[in-house]
Formats: C-alpha cells, structure tokens, sequence
C-alpha cells in the first residue's frame, strides 16, 4: 500500500471515530471537505502501530508528517531511531558529516583522537 493510502485510511479511521462518538456522519469530514469539526485523536499507542507499518513503505513517513502536529509529533521519534534507514551510501556519509560538523570541537576533538576514522 502507499503512504498516500494509509494516511487516507488514518484519516478515514479518525473521521469515523468521530462521527461515532457523537452519534451524527459529518460527509464533509468522509469527503475531504473542510469543516470546523476537530478531527479525534487516536491513542498515541494506536497512531504508533499504524506509522510502524506506514515505516516500512519507503518514503511514507515523511508524507505523514504534514498532516497535522499531532502526527509530526508521534512520526519524528520514529524518523530519528532510524536515521540512516532508506539513505543512499552517498546520502548516509553526507549525514555522518552533518552530525560531526554539528559536534562542539572539545567532542569532535575527543571523538577523532580516540577513532582513526575520521578524517579531518
């Protein structure tokens, strides 16, 4: 499945969540349209399951992203315990060099003198 579709299919999972709890199907939220209805949360636990599998789709995550802040803020975490997931070899050296670039020099000095692989 595609990351378009399963954050189609959260989305749906949301809206109906709603429209059951108050007992009323808003076809503007089933239907893309845009209404003031606030769009239900799902426990932090079941939004983790579903991105899991959306995770393993490729790119699918960082189209997740910009649903809304509540789903950037549970997919980040899983973005950053896998960072090099996914990454090119040549995009993977590209990362390593941002981090290092990103370390104090007192950190980088300590890292490069006890590890002969970095370069300086």
């Amino acid at each position: 499945m595609s990351s378009s579709t399963y954050c189609f299919l959260v989305q749906f999972i949301l809206n109906f969540v709603g429209s059951a709890a108050t007992n009323t199907v808003d076809n503007n939220l089933l239907y893309g349209k845009h209404s003031n209805v606030p769009t239900p949360y799902l426990p932090t636990e079941c939004m983790l399951e579903i991105f899991k599998h959306v995770q393993t789709q490729g790119s699918g995550l960082y189209s997740c992203l910009l649903v809304n802040r509540y789903w950037c803020k549970n997919i980040i975490p899983l973005l950053w315990s896998r960072p090099f997931e996914g990454l090119s070899t040549e995009n993977r050296h590209k990362l390593i060099h941002t981090y290092l670039a990103c370390l104090d020099r007192e950190d980088y000095l300590n890292l490069s003198s006890s590890n002969s692989l970095i370069n300086n």
